[in-house]
């Protein structure tokens, strides 16, 4: 890519190249500490963002890994039926992908992330009050859960990235993966746990809840990056050192 963007300043080199700026500061080696993910305006962010990968994963894999029991087990389907049910569940909530590719950069992250979680968290509410839901309302309303929260999932590691400097962001990113784990397990964890004891509904309210405490999280403390310079929304900690000019000689 360098070479074709010299190629096209040089026509080819039919024109010598522009020389290199005098007094260029060089880069400072900057160091990575864990404590740095909780130091300044990154305390706020690092926990922001963990609090939306939980929140996220919880309800994600909890339904994904679940509902095909719940579909045997709760609704005494076949195998055959409950399987077409998980595959109509998986496509409805596809394009919940689609949607984030469009809606990143044309509302912002933070409003992006507000709506999914928002409207996940009253669907899985509405779900928990139904009395007496049928299968057919459990896929509909699970699925469009899954559709808004999946806005989330795609984008949380583009998000979590642009909310730290350069020296930070493999640390930060890392450890907001880590917390995808947390919650990919402690949802089906949950469910299995809260199902035999209270029942479908209880998990369906909880869910909500949980959704919409991350919804809240958003509001309050999260960020928008959209449209901003990664070096002034995340400035790094490392001073830039002072250097000698540089020459084109040596």
């Amino acid at each position: 890519m360098l070479a074709r963007i010299e190629a096209a300043v040089s026509r080819n080199g039919a024109r010598p190249l522009p020389p290199v700026p005098a007094g260029v500061p060089a880069a400072a080696r900057a160091e990575t500490h864990v404590g740095n993910l909780f130091r300044g305006i990154y305390l706020r962010r690092t926990l922001t963002v963990w609090a939306l990968w939980f929140c996220t994963y919880v309800v994600t894999f909890g339904m994904l890994s679940w509902l095909p029991s719940v579909w045997t087990t709760v609704y005494h389907m076949p195998p055959a039926a409950a399987f077409a049910y998980q595959s109509k569940y998986s496509l409805i909530a596809l394009p919940g992908f689609l949607l984030t590719i469009g809606l990143i950069d044309l509302i912002g992250r933070r409003r992006m992330f507000m709506l999914g979680l928002g409207i996940g968290g009253c669907l899985m509410l509405t779900l928990g009050l139904l009395a007496g839901a049928s299968p057919m309302q459990v896929l509909v309303l699970a699925s469009f859960t899954q559709l808004s929260v999946g806005m989330l999932a795609l984008a949380l590691s583009t998000y979590t990235a642009e909310l730290y400097p350069t020296e930070l962001r493999s640390l930060g990113s890392g450890f907001g993966n880590a917390w995808l784990r947390i919650g990919s397990t402690t949802g089906p964890l949950f469910i299995g746990l809260m199902l035999p004891v209270f029942g479908l509904h209880a998990v369906f309210l909880s869910f909500g809840a949980l959704l919409l405490i991350g919804c809240l999280v958003c509001f309050l403390f999260a960020i928008e990056t959209r449209g901003r310079v990664l070096e002034q929304l995340s400035p790094s900690f490392t001073p830039q050192a002072e250097a000698a000019p540089v020459t084109s000689g040596a």
